[in-house]
């Protein structure tokens, strides 16, 4: 691979050890003869994120214009998207400048909402209950074609990736990260028949979600961000042309 020559450093804000990481992160490249940059910079080569499946989830939103690698050092929870601890960080930083590295491709979602420009998703779109007691009612097409209907708390549409976030407590299955498809899970589903489905990563999904008793707001929220709330949910979601 091609050998790292500046690095961009993302950290979790909230923690100081993740900012004490990062110095020694910076150390460490200037050591190696790679030049520690700041995680917007649009020249940087790959960016070394330094906290958990959440930091990583908004250095992709950082970095829409030109998508670039990720090395994601695991200062979180869970850690499903990190590959390198933090005691192994100065060597992940020699690995890096030496080129001795393999890069994982990752398939995103291109998520259109109403009139919003469409959006690019690792994870995931969940549509959700905001200020709403009422069940929502959800149809779901696929291709054009009605695939479902379900009555719940709403509806999760997940990326292999995203497969072990939310979908994956909503009941969804584990998808191996590879693959291109997309996953459809329905939230506390108010049915007995109502399953997961797994569908083409060729396939455009289409849901609309409303609450049954006309009344109340739904809350779309993408990657985990801060949710948008309306009165229906219009969501389209298919694979976009980029990969992570």
């Amino acid at each position: 691979m091609e050998k790292i020559r500046r690095l961009g450093l993302l950290w979790h804000p909230g923690k100081q050890s993740a900012a004490d990481l990062a110095q020694k992160t910076a150390a460490a490249c200037r050591a190696a003869g790679i030049e520690p940059v700041a995680a917007e910079e649009e020249d940087a080569d790959m960016i070394a994120v330094l906290g958990g499946d959440g930091s990583i989830l908004r250095a992709l939103r950082l970095t829409q214009g030109r998508i670039r690698p990720l090395l994601g050092v695991n200062m979180g929870h869970m850690g499903f998207l990190a590959e390198c601890a933090p005691e192994a960080v100065e060597e992940a930083v020699k690995r890096l400048a030496a080129g001795e590295y393999r890069l994982e491709e990752r398939m995103l979602l291109r998520v259109e909402c109403g009139g919003a420009a469409p959006v690019t998703a690792l994870n995931d779109v969940a549509v959700s209950r905001g200020v709403c007691q009422s069940v929502l009612q959800a149809e779901v097409r696929v291709d054009g074609q009605e695939a479902a209907q379900y009555a719940g708390d709403g509806l999760v549409i997940a990326s292999p990736t995203g497969s072990t976030a939310y979908s994956l407590s909503a009941g969804g299955p584990v998808v191996t990260p590879n693959m291109d498809c997309i996953v459809i899970s329905p939230v506390c589903p108010h049915t007995f028949s109502a399953r997961p489905m797994v569908v083409s990563g060729e396939s455009a999904v289409e849901a609309r979600l409303q609450p049954r008793s006309g009344e109340g707001t739904v809350m779309v929220c993408i990657d985990g961000a801060a949710g948008v709330m309306m009165d229906q949910a219009a969501v389209r979601v298919s694979r976009a042309r980029e990969r992570l």
